[in-house]
């Protein structure tokens, strides 16, 4: 769990997560986009037992980005998947209370910021591709300000994927 700007931001995979952001995620488990690749890697783990579904979530790849407030409520998560060297982003989400104040292309940057930490394997990062808007608006606002991240669009391995430059 980090601090950033008097909000906590952790991972789903981190050893101790709030409580609030276990909820969120398995809130949001049935919530997966219909048709999406994620809604048939997940729906399945819904018939799992509360307590296992968000750790066969995490041996599937699967994990989450959460933005919680001071009080400690969930105001923002970026849901991906990893696949060998691949990290695809398919879900963003920033509380209505929270809504257009950039929070979710914040939380965007800062993810792309702290993979190669977490995830030192992961070397691109694709952003959309299951029909979240959010997700595509993010990518294309990347694209047009990369705001000082060591990242490069690829568009030559697809629309929404960038290169994490080490």
């Amino acid at each position: 769990m980090t601090m950033t700007e008097e909000r906590t931001c952790c991972f789903l995979s981190d050893k101790r997560i709030p409580l609030a952001a276990r909820k969120h995620a398995l809130t949001w488990m049935r919530k997966t986009d219909v048709g999406s690749k994620a809604e048939r890697e997940i729906k399945p783990l819904l018939e799992l037992p509360v307590e296992e579904r968000i750790r066969a979530a995490l041996k599937a790849g699967h994990d989450g980005y959460f933005v919680l407030d001071d009080a400690g409520k969930v105001v923002n998560h970026a849901f991906f998947q990893i696949n060998g060297n691949e990290l695809h982003v398919y879900s963003v989400h920033t509380a209505k209370e929270h809504a257009r104040r950039g929070l979710a292309t914040r939380t965007a940057r800062e993810l792309i910021e702290l993979v190669p930490k977490k995830f030192p394997g992961v070397r691109l990062l694709f952003l959309g591709g299951g029909g979240d808007p959010r997700v595509a608006s993010i990518a294309r606002g990347l694209k047009t300000r990369p705001h000082s991240l060591s990242i490069k669009s690829r568009e030559d391995i697809g629309s929404s994927c960038f290169e994490l430059l080490r």
